[in-house]
């Protein structure tokens, strides 16, 4: 629908000239359609009261009812879309049987057009830590090219640098624990419960306009196990 408050060329808005077509056909005892081709001839639209609502409206931005939600908080964001790749590489399974057994290792993927580092390991009673160093650079890393045990092998949550070096090669660093036991579910809610956070000056932003991913088979908040 055409919002009343647009303006015709002569600046009077279409609410004023409705009106003023009334009130005109009411005077002049004629049809109302043709009282409105008179005023929108009269405010600048010499093709008729349609042909200036059809220009009009071209002109009207409409806002798709399919705009995606973008309100996830950011860190959340990117440990879900992490995770989500994980469960499609076959990385990470979110079904667990009780038994205790090492699970750690690493994936470097893209998310959101910017290369990604995931990194994960088990805890205990099914939990697993994973961590996420998005918009990463390798070739910019202080430690890329050192020798054991000082090169970095993506096995930790924070990489292995100090952090005033960090904005060198990374914009944003996070974790968090997966529940797998008593249900399965990003641990604790916003930004309770993600740790080991780093975020480059702008970097925020462009995870904030990221359209809410759809977790797959998870919740992305739960309660936090101590």
């Amino acid at each position: 629908m055409l919002p009343d408050t647009l303006k015709f060329p002569s600046g009077r808005t279409v609410k004023r000239l409705k009106q003023d077509a009334k009130a005109l056909a009411k005077k002049e005892q004629i049809p109302l359609h043709v009282a409105l081709d008179t005023v929108a001839e009269e405010n600048g639209s010499l093709n008729g009261w349609k042909n200036a609502i059809k220009t009009l409206q071209k002109t009207y931005p409409v806002k798709s009812i399919n705009t995606p939600k973008t309100n996830m908080n950011p860190y959340r964001k990117l440990v879900t879309l992490a995770l989500n790749k994980a469960i499609e590489s076959g990385k990470i399974s979110l079904n667990w049987d009780n038994k205790e057994r090492q699970e750690s290792g690493y994936l470097i993927t893209s998310i959101a057009g910017e290369n990604t580092v995931i990194n994960w390991s088990d805890a205990s009673f099914g939990e697993i830590r994973i961590s996420v160093w998005w918009n990463y650079d390798h070739n910019q890393h202080p430690q890329a090219n050192m020798r054991a045990p000082y090169k970095e092998c993506f096995q930790t949550s924070l990489p292995l640098a100090k952090r005033q070096r960090y904005k060198e090669f990374v914009g944003i660093v996070c974790s968090a624990w997966i529940e797998r036991d008593s249900g399965r579910h990003i641990q604790g809610y916003g930004n309770e419960s993600i740790f080991d956070r780093y975020t480059r000056k702008g970097e925020l932003q462009k995870v904030k306009v990221l359209p809410n991913p759809e977790p797959l088979g998870f919740e992305i908040e739960g309660k936090f196990f101590m």
